[in-house]
């Protein structure tokens, strides 16, 4: 999968033909639920003032594994990084108790979101309060579109997931130990395999023009991703634009090198010497099969 190297906000879709399919999505993003939490950019809950940094962390665990048991040792880790004070597990204690009265005041029926349970505790979150749920959901539906070759359907799909996306997961919450910034970097990596689904998808509808800006800020943003440079490479060849794309190849080469000390895959060699030898290239497989061993090496 790909990770990303600096966060940056998804591009915008581009403009062309209404197609039933792009229709029917723009139903449905009308149709987007009003989140009651977020984690896909600053953290959004019905926290009066959002709490202190340690609870605000505590509280971003909680959401990125919402529905999941979190162990009490997890989440001592997440705050302390393996330097524990020996109140630990009572502070742990006091911030629950704190996000379990802010969050009983704007649940439903007197029912509890925070529950203890063995061997931690589990933030109850129904479909349609968290956008990161959706965003999954969203990308899943996506790949099987492209999977049955509907490039219109999985564009606009991709488009809904990508827009869900308002900066850096919890960008506004400190980082407080490697595990945590770990969930995130995750998150960003599956971010990024959107937005290169999104492409290709796009590229199969033939948007090769309205691309190129937008996969030149990708490349810029992640310049690690072989997969992006593929989808630049590409888009700069279907508009005539032969020895741009070339010298596209040669950037990416020497980045990858430079970085990494290997040379590019043999997936992106090989779209430079179809380009060289005049051949038509075509995006195969791009949205299914990845086959770019740089493409998780963070830059």
């Amino acid at each position: 999968m790909d990770e990303p190297t600096h966060p940056r906000k998804p591009p915008g879709s581009s403009p062309g033909h209404r197609a039933p399919e792009q229709a029917e999505g723009e139903e449905e993003k009308a149709r987007e639920p009003e989140y009651v939490f977020r984690v896909l950019g600053p953290l959004k809950s019905p926290l009066r003032n959002q709490g202190t940094p340690k609870l605000r962390a505590l509280l971003g665990t909680l959401l990125l594994n919402a529905n999941r048991t979190v162990s009490v040792g997890s989440l001592v880790e997440t705050l302390w990084a393996g330097s524990p004070p020996p109140s630990a597990a009572a502070n742990i204690q006091t911030y629950v108790s704190g996000i379990r009265k802010s969050l009983d005041l704007h649940t439903e029926n007197g029912s509890r979101r925070l529950l203890t349970r063995t061997p931690g505790y589990v933030l109850r979150v129904r479909p349609g309060e968290l956008d990161l749920p959706h965003f999954t959901e969203l990308s899943a539906m996506g790949r099987a579109a492209l999977a049955r070759n509907e490039a219109t359907r999985a564009a606009a799909l991709f488009e809904r997931a990508a827009k869900l996306w308002r900066g850096r997961p919890l960008e506004d919450i400190e980082r407080l130990s490697t595990s945590f910034e770990a969930q995130v970097n995750a998150l960003e990596e599956q971010h990024l395999s959107v937005l290169n689904d999104w492409t290709a998808a796009r590229l199969e509808l033939g948007q090769n023009d309205e691309l190129i800006l937008e996969l030149r800020m990708m490349v810029h943003d992640w310049p690690l991703s072989e997969r992006t440079w593929y989808h630049l490479m590409l888009a700069l060849c279907r508009s005539g634009r032969v020895s741009a794309a070339l010298a596209a190849y040669r950037q990416a080469r020497e980045t990858i090198v430079g970085e990494t000390g290997i040379e590019p895959s043999e997936t992106l060699r090989a779209l430079h010497e179809a380009i060289l030898t005049g051949s038509t290239p075509r995006l195969t497989e791009m949205g299914k099969v990845i086959a770019f061993h740089h493409s998780s090496v963070a830059g």
